[in-house]
């Protein structure tokens, strides 16, 4: 764009697209060279900003992808809620694009555990997606039961059923529009556009169900579906109503010994994850390979479209306690200027079943 410093200036003040980092002590017609170079960063920051919220799904009301599928599994699949030996605690996290300050963060913790006398598992799950330095929040609380029953001596199934309350909540306090900015000084103040973006907070019910087969102790596969109700967005009102669509999930792999002459075998697990969601396809396709309290993972992430990334898993896991830590390499051009994604999974095991215990454990991986 042509122009001198303050036509610059002005022309980014008369489009309302001034990002929240602005300096807001500045003056326009003594604005400095620096300044100018700040202000254009920061510019350039919020654009991108807004590209990768549309990108990761804010707006299309798309789900995250966790990296570290297995690490989440109430969330993979509601057929996975108390299928271990054990009762779990887990706690995830997610910063996608992570050079751009709260761009997509995502948290989730839940637990789960195995109960005989209902003849299945119970979990409960909580997640969170924070978007926009806050300006849009989505908070889900679900409840979890997972049937599990043996087809045959060799062969299980779970079938998993879960109800979700879900809260949208929207705040447009770190949004700046042009009646807010001061042409003279660069001050920025409150302005009547904002005083429109009301605060709100919505309420919705969902369902989501899910099945899952073992066999042999070695193979498994799953198939789920969530969002069964399509409930609208409230981000668009009137006509332009969009919908949270469903989403059908289709996983699995096989855990194989490799080696087995010592006290730890070494297992190498293949699997993969394959999801729709609004005529998006998502793949995940990888391989952990685990030995004594450490597992290593390489996976590659992939739409139609294009590819993704390349994900990195680190584990490590005790009797009682797992660590696991993954980073995603993106493949596009935006892994300069927008980082990849760091996500972190922990968990705790309790109320360990006694090893005579007639049970069906699933032996799925562990991330």
């Amino acid at each position: 764009m042509g122009g001198n410093i303050k036509e610059r200036q002005l022309f980014a003040a008369r489009s309302g697209l001034y990002p929240k980092h602005t300096n807001r002590n500045v003056s326009v017609a003594g604005i400095s060279q620096n300044s100018t170079r700040n202000f254009i960063d920061s510019y350039k920051h919020f654009v991108l900003s807004l590209l990768l919220l549309l990108n990761t799904g804010i707006f299309a009301q798309q789900d995250v992808v966790y990296s570290q599928i297995y690490a989440s599994p109430m969330y993979l699949n509601p057929a996975l809620a108390g299928n271990a030996d054990c009762g779990r605690l887990t706690v995830n996290y997610r910063n996608q694009y992570p050079k751009i300050p709260d761009t997509y963060v995502s948290y989730q913790a839940g637990v789960d555990t195995y109960l005989p006398f209902l003849h299945g598992g119970v979990g409960f799950l909580f997640q969170s997606d924070r978007a926009g330095e806050n300006t849009f929040v989505t908070n889900n609380i679900s409840l979890i039961y997972n049937y599990q029953m043996m087809l045959s001596d060799y062969t299980a199934l779970n079938a998993g059923f879960q109800f979700h309350y879900r809260q949208y909540a929207f705040g447009g306090n770190n949004l700046i529009f042009q009646d807010m900015i001061d042409i003279n000084t660069g001050a920025i103040s409150s302005g009547s556009q904002t005083d429109m973006l009301q605060k709100f907070v919505s309420h919705q019910w969902d369902y989501s169900a899910g099945l899952f087969f073992d066999f042999y102790e070695k193979y498994y596969l799953g198939f789920s579906g969530h969002h069964l109700t399509e409930a609208p967005s409230p981000y668009y009102a009137g006509d332009n109503i969009n919908y949270l669509k469903r989403k059908y999930s289709v996983h699995g792999g096989a855990k194989l010994p490799v080696y087995v002459r010592n006290l730890y075998p070494i297992y190498v697990s293949p699997n993969f994850l394959v999801q729709l969601q609004d005529e998006v396809w998502r793949i995940n396709t990888g391989l952990n390979l685990s030995y004594e309290f450490l597992t290593f993972g390489l996976w590659y992430h992939n739409t139609m479209q294009q590819s993704e990334s390349i994900i990195g898993i680190i584990g490590v896991e005790t009797s009682f306690f797992k660590f696991g830590y993954s980073y995603d390499f993106v493949l596009s051009g935006l892994s300069g200027v927008a980082g990849g994604a760091h996500e972190l999974s922990i968990a705790y095991k309790f109320l360990c079943l006694k090893k005579n215990y007639k049970k069906n454990t699933i032996n799925c991986p562990e991330f």
